[in-house]
This record gives C-alpha cells, structure tokens and sequence, in this order.
C-alpha cells in the first residue's frame, strides 16, 4: 500500500508546475475584479438605456427617418469617439494589432453582421 501512495505522490510531484512556472502563470493571469466589473455593468446599463430613449425620442420628432440613417448615424459617432480616445492611432489597435490568421475570420464576421442590417 505505501509503494502506491509513493507512485501516487511522485505523479502528482511530476505533474504540477514548478515554482518558476507558477510564477511566470502569475504574472500573466488576468486579476479578476468583481467591483469593477458591476461597475461596468451599470455603465453599459445607462448607455444603453440612453441609447434606447434617444433613437426613441428621434423616431418621435422625425416619423419618416429611416432605420439605415439612424444605424449610419450611431456608426460614425462611434467612430469619432473612437478616434478621439485612441488619439488616432485606430489603425494600430483594430488592425495591426490582431492575429494574421484570424484576420480572414474578422473580415467574413464584420461583413456578415453588416449584411445582418439589411435584411
């Protein structure tokens, strides 16, 4: 029975990362930080509810606007604040940034979400 329990522990010895591994898996974990996170939650809540009352209230003073014009209308916003906060480095962050072998899967989602508007 000992001869198992010793197999056992040398097993679970072999298996577990070092101490220098442990260190290094450290420094490259993610802090989770569940006040920030609410806190977030609550932000994109209010924006979003904002977002839900404004297009209301231009549907409401404009009945003959059209769906795409609104849609046109919140992209390019979003693009100027992109803009604005990134301090036009746009570019570096969307696209120089992203994996060369997962562009091709980004390009086919984006055109598909834009096609998703239309129809």
């Amino acid at each position: 029975m000992a001869a198992v329990d010793n197999r056992a522990e040398t097993n679970i010895q072999s298996s577990s990362p070092s101490h220098e591994d442990s260190t290094v898996a450290d420094d490259d974990a993610i802090n989770d930080n569940p006040k920030l996170g609410v806190l977030w939650y609550i932000v994109y809540t209010l924006k979003m509810t904002a977002i839900l009352y404004i297009t209301k209230a231009l549907y409401g003073l404009n009945p003959d606007i059209e769906v795409l014009q609104v849609t046109m209308m919140k992209a390019l916003i979003s693009i100027g604040i992109l803009l604005f906060m990134l301090n036009f480095k746009l570019k570096h962050v969307m696209y120089d940034t992203i994996d060369p072998e997962s562009k091709w899967a980004l390009a086919f989602k984006s055109v598909q979400t834009c096609v998703s508007i239309f129809i």
